[in-house]
């Protein structure tokens, strides 16, 4: 009876001690836990480089953690840009080119031999008329140079109403100047044939028919890289393209990058030139199906912001002027703009947040 007596005062006992200890540690941390400020809670989700206000991010980087990471920055300048028109082509191959300039030569070729045999039978039938007339040839010998004669004057009508056709066939297809170099053959010529040089074959947007042919085009370098490619204009076709029903210009380029059969995209200069910025090509990362660039808004906070990528030129992407955060004088990052949104989207514990670049 003792023994459960003592039992039950023991139990009491520790139930008093753990009691006294949750008191205690509550007291303890009611006294050293601070309250949690508005916006708190955001700025530890994010990395301690970044601030949130107004739901936008700005990230602060000093001049050695961007010198260290490979940040680079550049500022935009005021440039002039003429609008510009999409179009789509391909690059001529050489076989459609050199068979033409092949069935040029062999019609020219055999006009010359028929006008060569006109001169032979014309002498001799006229020498065996003369002949004939004074009773010192066959009456059989003169018809049968009259009828060489006859014979060859009809080929001569028929290589020329041959070389007539291809002449206006070649000059159909590919337009006066393209045709002036076959009929002369030229070294500019020469240089397509020998693929030194190669041909392309743009067709304009049948609602642009009427436009103002450029002297000189781009096309997209098939490369990847984004460059684009000079081409100057050598003629207009007068034969409609076949499968789009529109007009027809050839350009010229010395891209070794291009080959016969390649279909390409072209950017026609058309309009008035624009006041804006370019916007380097290496500045630009997607996210989220859109593109962004980081602007450095004060110095060594850099802020993220969309931008358009409706007019490409070379290296970039040009921004009319007056257009929202990028402007002239408007500080961008060059490279490392990936970091910046990596860092952006990175949380105070280290792990990348699972929104990344989509690209």
């Amino acid at each position: 009876m003792l023994n459960i007596k003592k039992l039950k005062i023991a139990v009491s006992s520790i139930a008093i001690l753990i009691l006294l200890s949750s008191a205690a540690w509550y007291l303890f941390q009611s006294q050293n836990t601070k309250p949690e400020k508005a916006g708190e809670k955001d700025s530890l989700s994010v990395s301690s480089r970044v601030q949130i206000e107004n739901g936008i991010a700005t990230i602060n980087l000093s001049p050695s953690e961007q010198a260290n990471s490979g940040i680079t920055t550049t500022k935009l300048i005021q440039t002039l840009h003429q609008a510009q028109l999409d179009a789509y082509g391909s690059v001529v191959s050489i076989q459609d080119l050199s068979k033409d300039v092949q069935n040029y030569e062999a019609y020219k070729a055999q006009l010359a031999k028929s006008k060569e045999s006109l001169l032979i039978s014309k002498e001799n039938y006229e020498r065996l008329k003369s002949l004939y007339e004074k009773n010192l040839a066959s009456e059989q010998d003169f018809q049968a140079s009259q009828s060489a004669f006859l014979s060859d004057k009809a080929d001569i009508n028929s290589a020329l109403s041959n070389l007539r056709s291809q002449k206006s066939s070649i000059i159909e297809q590919w337009g006066n100047n393209l045709s002036n170099w076959i009929f002369s053959g030229s070294s500019s010529l020469k240089r397509l044939l020998e693929i030194k040089d190669m041909l392309i074959q743009i067709s304009l947007p049948s609602y642009e028919m009427n436009i103002k042919t450029p002297a000189r085009v781009f096309i997209q370098s098939p490369s990847g890289t984004g460059n684009r490619i000079s081409c100057r204009f050598i003629s207009a076709g007068h034969l409609a393209n076949a499968q789009f029903q529109t007009k027809t210009l050839y350009y010229i380029t010395s891209d070794a990058s291009l080959s016969g059969g390649m279909n390409v995209k072209a950017f026609l200069p058309i309009g008035n030139n624009l006041t804006g910025v370019v916007v380097p090509a290496s500045s630009i990362i997607w996210y989220k199906g859109k593109a962004w660039v980081y602007i450095e808004k004060f110095p060594n906070k850099f802020v993220r912001v969309e931008i358009e990528t409706d007019n490409a030129v070379n290296d970039g992407f040009f921004i009319p002027g007056n257009n929202g955060s990028i402007n002239p004088g408007v500080t961008v990052v060059k490279n490392g703009a990936q970091l910046l949104l990596s860092e952006e989207l990175t949380p105070a514990g280290g792990k990348q947040s699972s929104e990344g670049d989509d690209d």
